[in-house]
């Protein structure tokens, strides 16, 4: 009987260790648990006008509350002023909406601050957001042409070319209307001479019987 007792007390003994060594490692991966944090818009060095939408994710892992903040980017110790309080976890949606026309136009930076259950506290920030209400949006600088020196310049071998002589093909003049070939003048030769030669016998007719007329 007694070593059915001590039996009995040594595995009651082993359970209750076995009990409190499971809590202990059940309570410690819930305290090491933390939500995802992140913002997803806007991002570095976009330009903000008016109402900006201020999207992200918070898991719902130990979460117990949220805030959402901004501050002015130049000063590493800056004060942070409130946006807007978030109570319950979010995936992928509209964190909150930031009024930037009731601030001045500067550089900003924004956080997303989590609190757990725990005590614990997780944060994202982004950094140099261009706030541009009442200012004119800088324009991307342009790129400064490269000076190549003159040395460089005479070293590099420029490419000859040669020159591919061009054939002009000579055009031929228009036909003159008013050219006239062999065959027309010797038959303007021949058409004039017998209209010379009739002419003189005719001339030659008409003398003869005029002079007859006046002997009689």
């Amino acid at each position: 009987m007694i070593v059915l007792f001590m039996l009995n007390l040594q595995i009651a003994m082993v359970k209750e260790l076995l009990f409190t060594l499971i809590s202990v490692f059940w309570m410690s991966g819930l305290a090491n648990t933390s939500p995802v944090v992140e913002i997803t818009s806007p991002s570095t060095g976009q330009v903000l006008q008016g109402n900006v939408n201020i999207t992200g994710t918070i898991s719902a892992d130990n979460f117990s509350s949220a805030e959402l903040l901004y501050a002015y980017s130049q000063n590493e110790n800056s004060t942070w002023f409130p946006i807007i309080m978030i109570s319950q976890p979010l995936s992928n949606g509209i964190l909150g909406i930031w009024d930037t026309s009731t601030i001045s136009d500067g550089d900003y930076k924004i956080k997303l601050a989590v609190k757990t259950n725990d005590g614990n506290e997780k944060e994202v920030v982004i950094d140099k957001m261009l706030v541009r209400n009442y200012t004119p949006v800088e324009s991307t600088p342009t790129q400064k042409a490269t000076v190549v020196p003159l040395s460089d310049l005479l070293a590099t071998e420029i490419p000859t070319q040669t020159a591919t002589p061009t054939t002009i093909a000579a055009t031929p003049f228009p036909a003159n209307p008013g050219a006239l070939t062999t065959n027309q003048i010797d038959t303007s030769l021949k058409n004039g001479l017998i209209v010379g030669l009739v002419l003189i016998i005719s001339a030659g007719i008409y003398l003869f019987f005029r002079n007859l007329r006046f002997h009689r």
